[in-house]
């Protein structure tokens, strides 16, 4: 027997990936340049305007790594640099209204230029193995194989099925309609500077959800 992920779109948008304080990434904040127009500004009840301010300071955010280990390795088994790639897009959101997937990816990754093929690949293939199964919380083999695909039931009352075998389409069809998101800032602990031995971190929080 094989199972099937199933999302229901019938009363709301559901998610693909839920908040939870294993999908904090944390991050260093650091000068983009050689100087700075004033220190890091203390950051009130709106992520995104604090993120904008602090980077219109002359600031920008370098990847650590991601809070949960158990998160951190299964990510390492799609790529070695996944974790570093949805980083860079979760930071790119703090700066756009629109948090759609695809949007968000090719501005940090323009497809136009060849190098970042493969990084727009991986990226797809990590949204369909979080379809498949692969959790933040638990230790992944990194084989899909036990799912069969989705079910995806619209508010129209369209059942669309995605088996592995059209896994391509699937990825892709993900990839076009998800959107990053957060969590509760207060639940999950992000979206606040804080100092460790001298140095200023922050942590980003990663929730997706169907568009």
């Amino acid at each position: 027997f094989i199972g099937f992920s199933i999302k229901s779109q019938l009363n709301a948008k559901s998610t693909l990936l839920n908040a939870t304080g294993a999908t904090n990434f944390v991050y260093q904040i650091v000068p983009s340049g050689k100087q700075v127009l004033g220190p890091i500004p203390r950051f009130g009840h709106q992520l995104k305007p604090d993120m904008q301010l602090l980077v219109n300071l002359g600031y920008t955010l370098k990847f650590v790594r991601i809070d949960n280990e158990t998160h951190q390795q299964n990510m390492n088994l799609v790529d070695s640099r996944l974790a570093e790639y949805v980083a860079r897009c979760l930071f790119e959101t703090t700066q756009h209204r629109s948090g759609n997937f695809s949007q968000i990816a090719e501005t940090v990754f323009p497809p136009d230029k060849k190098e970042n093929a493969a990084v727009l690949l991986k990226l797809k293939q990590y949204l369909g193995y979080v379809m498949l199964g692969m959790t933040p919380t638990k230790p992944w083999s990194g084989q899909p194989n036990d799912f069969g695909g989705l079910i995806i039931v619209k508010p129209s009352g369209d059942v669309l099925f995605y088996y592995l075998y059209n896994m391509a389409d699937f990825q892709e069809f993900l990839y076009r309609n998800l959107k990053f998101e957060y969590g509760s800032r207060a639940r999950h602990r992000f979206g606040q500077p804080y100092k460790v031995g001298g140095k200023t971190f922050i942590k980003l929080n990663l929730q997706l959800r169907f568009l």
